[in-house]
């Protein structure tokens, strides 16, 4: 991890644009997140990292992290204010993400903070729809409406 930290350093060092977006229009700081590089996310968001910057799907950082199950990462960037309600293009939240990729922690993690458990997608479906055994228990436990 320190390699990378040292790398993103560098880059800015010598004039990387933090804000530069790839072909799918993800910055510095949504790749980080993606990757659970919590202190290459922090130095990004130390030079001023849009935390909210968003790709061509609808994606920030904190869908990003919540869908590969990066919990210290979703953690730190809700510390700064990002929003627990951000929906993609397809109108999911960082709650329906992490359930429909079966990453536990941060669903538990985001229903403790009070993520809208009943959030709906683009398609009308919720968290509850595309979770998996475990994460469905939890959902159903604090009370998402099953259809």
């Amino acid at each position: 991890m320190e390699c990378q930290l040292e790398v993103v350093k560098y880059l800015i060092s010598i004039g990387a644009d933090k804000e530069a977006k790839n072909s799918t229009g993800q910055t510095p700081l949504m790749i980080a997140s993606m990757k659970g590089h919590l202190e290459v996310v922090k130095y990004l968001i130390s030079i001023g990292a849009n935390i909210e910057s968003i790709s061509y799907y609808g994606w920030n950082s904190l869908i990003l992290a919540s869908w590969n199950g990066h919990i210290e990462v979703v953690k730190y960037l809700i510390s700064l204010g990002a929003n627990k309600e951000a929906k993609d293009k397809d109108g999911e939240t960082p709650l329906i993400t992490a359930s429909k990729y079966d990453k536990l922690e941060v669903v538990k993690y985001l229903i403790s903070i009070g993520a809208n458990i009943n959030a709906k997608d683009t398609s009308g479906h919720t968290a509850l729809h595309y979770a998996k055994y475990y994460v469905r228990k939890i959902l159903i436990e604090n009370g998402a409406i099953e259809n």
